[in-house]
């Protein structure tokens, strides 16, 4: 399993556009299940900053993710242009490799 985690500060008045378009039914979600590696996306909430998320995107490799980067890149660009209104700032956390272990989330 691949796992890649974001940080993300949110514009308050964005905050429900954020969850809609980031959560695990999302908008993003939709277009990761184009592919049947994608295994699924988290959103964690601060408990003491509404302001703050991150999300752990899951992915059957880094391979698979990277192919589908590729494949749906101009898709992909498109919703990233879009939302980027709902931050202040974003951040790549960490991308992990669990080694062939199973994760659970």
């Amino acid at each position: 399993m691949y796992i890649i985690l974001w940080h993300f500060k949110i514009k308050e008045e964005y905050i429900d556009n954020f969850i809609s378009a980031y959560g695990p039914n999302g908008t993003w979600a939709e277009l990761f299940r184009k592919d049947q590696d994608y295994k699924g996306t988290r959103l964690l909430h601060d408990v003491e900053n509404k302001l703050i998320f991150v999300t752990i995107d899951v992915w059957e490799s880094k391979e698979s993710f990277v192919k589908f980067k590729k494949k749906y890149e101009e898709e992909y660009h498109k919703l990233d242009r879009e939302f980027e209104k709902f931050t202040t700032a974003e951040k790549l956390i960490s991308e992990f490799d669990n080694g062939g272990n199973k994760i659970l989330l």
